[in-house]
């Protein structure tokens, strides 16, 4: 169900799968302390054309970066594994968790695919666009360029405050990276997934030399 008052019949109902079959996690197991976690999704920058964003040379985002590309960190029921958070961030208020369930039903709903909503959920907007999450300003030159990779003086002034943005796409690409393991452990289906993923395209042309991974814990 959504919004505006229409529903649909998922295609694991009609295959008969969602209430029998186990779902691939990569969520790590956090500390009872955790203030934010990550999980799997690292800072990564490259260079974009102009007319992507005018205000910076770079592109600051996220990338879903398993260590294991077929081992998940856990199976789950679907109920576990539709509503299990994808990463943790505590000063978030609950009524809206990070979860897989409210990033694809918005994605779907009101960011893409048949709708683009001009109001989005506040929360998502904010994760989407980078002002929940990290930002960093480096000004030593140095420093900045062997953290963040790139040209100095190609950069722009905004180019030294990174804010990274979009991990809604990181989550969709866990999500559809966990599905399909799930479906291909199935030995009884009549047809066969062919999928063999690709993670090290974009890892290979980021520009940072090293992954940016963030985490906060309380004392």
């Amino acid at each position: 169900n959504n919004s505006r008052g229409h529903s649909s019949t998922g295609i694991l109902t009609q295959l008969e799968l969602k209430d029998s079959m186990k779902f691939a996690s990569y969520f790590k197991k956090l500390y009872n302390n955790s203030y934010a976690d990550y999980s799997y999704f690292k800072m990564a920058r490259f260079d974009i054309p102009d007319f992507v964003t005018p205000t910076k040379r770079y592109y600051d985002t996220y990338l879903f970066a398993p260590t294991k590309i077929y081992q998940p960190d856990n199976w789950l029921s679907f109920n576990q594994w539709w509503k299990g958070k994808l990463i943790t961030l505590n000063y978030a208020p609950e009524q809206f968790l990070f979860t897989r369930q409210n990033i694809i039903m918005t994605e779907a709903n009101q960011d893409g695919g048949a709708h683009f909503d001009s109001k989005l959920q506040p929360y998502y907007e904010w994760l989407r666009d980078g002002a929940t999450g990290p930002a960093i300003t480096i000004r030593d030159p140095l420093l900045y360029q062997k953290v963040f990779g790139g040209d100095i003086a190609a950069s722009r002034p905004n180019d030294f405050i990174v804010r990274p943005r979009d991990i809604n796409l990181a989550m969709t690409r866990q999500i559809v990276h966990e599905i399909l393991l799930s479906i291909m452990k199935l030995d009884h289906l009549t047809f066969r997934v062919n999928y063999k993923p690709d993670f090290l395209h974009n890892i290979n042309n980021r520009l940072n030399y090293a992954f940016l991974q963030f985490g906060l814990r309380s004392n």
